[in-house]
C-alpha cells in the first residue's frame, strides 16, 4: 500500500504539543517524538499561504518469506497473513505515517485527511 502526503513548509512549520486524543488518531505514543512536539502547518510567501511544499510517499511493502509464502498456499485468512507480515518485520502503513509525524515531515491532520479511509488503529 501507499500514500502520498504534503510535506511541511521548513519556512513556516511550528511546533507544538499535540493533545493524546490527536495522538491516539494516528496510533501515536508521545515518548515516539522527539522532544514531545510534532508540526503543524502555518503558511508564509515561501509555500503560497499553503503550509506544505511538495509531497512524499508512506510505504507499506510485504516481502513474501517462506513461512507467509507457506499460509499463503494454504489459503490462510488475511487476518492470519497481516499478523504473519507484521510479526516477520512488515512496517505497515500506519507504522510509517506515525514515523513522517515524528521527524516532522508532515502534520497528524495530513495524515488523517489522506488516510481517511484507513483502520486507524491505536497501537503503534
Amino acid at each position: 500500500a501507499q500514500r502520498l502526503v504534503r510535506v511541511l513548509c521548513p519556512v513556516c512549520k511550528r511546533a507544538y504539543r499535540p493533545m493524546d486524543q490527536d495522538l491516539a488518531k494516528v496510533g501515536l505514543a508521545q515518548s515516539v517524538l522527539a522532544g514531545g512536539v510534532c508540526y503543524r502547518s502555518v503558511g508564509c510567501d515561501s509555500c503560497s499561504g499553503t503550509g506544505y511544499q511538495g509531497r512524499t510517499g508512506i510505504f507499506e511493502v510485504l516481502l513474501i518469506g517462506d513461512r507467509l509464502r507457506r499460509l499463503i498456499l494454504s489459503n490462510s485468512d488475511a487476518g492470519t497473513l497481516r499478523a504473519a507480515a507484521v510479526t516477520g518485520g512488515m512496517t505497515t502503513l500506519k507504522e510509517a505515517a506515525a514515523q513522517c509525524i515524528a521527524a516532522g515531515r508532515t502534520s497528524i491532520d495530513e495524515v488523517i485527511r489522506v488516510m481517511q479511509d484507513e483502520v486507524m488503529d491505536a497501537r503503534v
